[in-house]
Parts: C-alpha cells; sequence; structure tokens
C-alpha cells in the first residue's frame, strides 16, 4: 500500500460495521491473511483499465496517493490493462496504491472481493520512527 502506508508504519483501524464505498481502505481476509487496500468499485460499477490509468463507469479515477515505480514483473500484464469487469452484489474491486506490484482485484488470480469478509477500514497511520 505503499505510498499510504510505509512499510514498518503501524495503523489504526475502525472495526464499526460500514458499507464500503469508493476510496476506502479496507482491512479484509484472502486466502487466511488480512490484506490492506484500497476500494476501487462497488456492486454495480464497471471498472477498466488501459495504460495504467483506471476508469470506473467511463470516468478517469484522480489518484493523487498511487505511486508508480516501475513496470509490472513480466506476466502481470493484467495490472496495467484488465477488464472491464462488472462488479456483482456482495463483491468489491480493490487495488493496491502501489499499483506497479499490488496482487488485487486487476489480475483474475486475486478476484473480486467478498464484501463480507471486510472486517474494518483503516482511518488513521502511525510512523514507527
Amino acid at each position: 500500500m505503499e505510498p499510504t502506508i510505509r512499510q514498518g508504519e503501524k495503523i489504526a483501524a475502525d472495526l464499526e460495521p460500514f458499507q464500503p464505498t469508493h476510496g476506502d481502505l479496507v482491512i479484509f481476509v484472502h486466502e487466511q491473511i488480512l490484506v490492506v487496500k484500497r476500494v476501487i468499485g462497488i456492486p454495480g460499477d464497471v471498472v477498466e483499465g488501459h495504460d495504467l490509468k483506471v476508469c470506473v463507469n467511463g470516468k478517469l479515477l484522480e489518484e493523487e496517493y498511487v505511486e508508480h515505480i516501475a513496470k509490472p514483473p513480466l506476466g502481470l500484464k493484467t495490472l496495467d490493462t484488465f477488464g472491464p469487469t462488472v462488479v456483482p452484489d456482495g463483491k468489491l474491486f480493490v487495488a493496491g496504491d502501489n499499483r506497479d506490484y499490488s496482487f488485487d482485484s486487476r489480475d483474475p488470480r486475486f478476484g473480486l472481493v467478498d464484501a463480507s469478509d471486510v472486517k474494518a477500514r483503516q482511518f488513521r497511520s502511525f510512523n514507527r520512527r
């Protein structure tokens, strides 16, 4: 999730029930691991990407939090061009802010996230220094 959450930082999470929406940082269980990602698409949205840019419902997202630091490794072309994906009821399309290396909903092997797997949302980072 760099640059939003840097290696070594701690975060505080809100454990109260909530309805995830665009831009939220959510904490969820994926393959028995707690993961933090940003919500890009909610039910009913159409999400697609071309040349490292993401569109939701035909509108280009302004994502000042995204960091591009390198070309994706070979075999991960799905990271810069993907979709379109229609987000069904009960699902979320999520992506990491370090888009060049984030394993997320852009890749069919990760897929969409069940909204019921979301445990919390991040609301504050603490620098460990």
